[in-house]
């Protein structure tokens, strides 16, 4: 308990990952659990992806490696396809203090 503690509060309190909530139910102090947030792309990088979580504005930063599933507009995708204000949905893994992306389902704003 006093791990997943300290975990969170190094979580929160790093540049990179504010307070979010995920669209799932979800223990997301866990580590090795699925966890699916949603919202719209406010940046990309070459290797990650940061999303505005609709739920409380917050801005949250995913770390995207060579085997994270990407998809735009229901096709397959490279990272450097995504655009600024895309809407998001990130199934995460956590990976310690990182947020993995394994799957990124991408759609252009209208």
């Amino acid at each position: 308990m006093f791990t997943n503690l300290f975990l969170v509060v190094l979580l929160f309190s790093s540049s990179t990952a504010v307070s979010a909530i995920p669209t799932e139910s979800a223990d997301i102090y866990s580590l090795n659990q699925e966890v699916v947030y949603e919202g719209n792309v406010s940046a990309v990088e070459a290797d990650s992806v940061s999303l505005i979580i609709k739920k409380d504005e917050s801005t949250v930063k995913f770390l995207v490696k060579a085997d994270t599933k990407i998809t735009r507009n229901g096709k397959p995708a490279a990272l450097s396809t995504i655009q600024v204000s895309d809407f998001a949905k990130i199934t995460i893994m956590q990976d310690g203090r990182k947020m993995v992306a394994k799957m990124i389902t991408a759609n252009a704003s209208e």
